[in-house]
């Protein structure tokens, strides 16, 4: 789909803007499936894929499609604001408190979230065994329960 035909049924008064920032991706269950554009989207680019996991070839070539159009029309919009995203380097060090006053909001929240992300990260990593513990625990008390259950 090109990129003036999306900007052209965003503005489509029967699509709710920006209902799929709310999206939980249950639209089975949604009510509002009809006036959602990134439903009406998905159901055309994958509705004949039945089934749409790792192994459905066509699925990926659509979506990894669909991820490069995003990303140019996401680099054509900030081009038009002046900004060029290659040029942006994600992997900057904000930690200094000179540098941390010279970014902007956006600079920010990026750092912060990508901080929050690597500490959950790393505490699943160093807590793995909590979750096994708690695995054992479960299943001994169905071992203990389908036991009482039988007698």
């Amino acid at each position: 789909m090109d990129k003036e035909d999306l900007l052209k049924r965003a503005k489509d008064p029967k699509y709710i803007s920006g209902i799929y920032n709310y999206c939980d991706r249950w639209c089975e269950r949604c009510q509002f499936t009809s006036r959602c554009l990134n439903c009406t989207l998905v159901e055309e680019q994958f509705g004949g894929l039945k089934e749409n996991d790792e192994l459905n070839e066509a699925f990926w070539q659509r979506f990894s499609e669909m991820l490069q159009d995003t990303l140019a029309m996401v680099k054509e919009m900030a081009k038009e604001k002046g900004i060029d995203i290659d040029s942006i380097d994600p992997e900057n060090n904000y930690n200094n408190e000179a540098t941390i006053k010279q970014k902007t909001l956006p600079d920010l929240i990026y750092f912060t979230s990508k901080n929050y992300a690597k500490s959950v990260d790393d505490w699943f990593s160093s807590n793995e065994y909590l979750f096994y513990e708690k695995e054992d625990e479960i299943n001994r008390i169905h071992l203990i329960s389908s036991q009482n259950n039988v007698v």
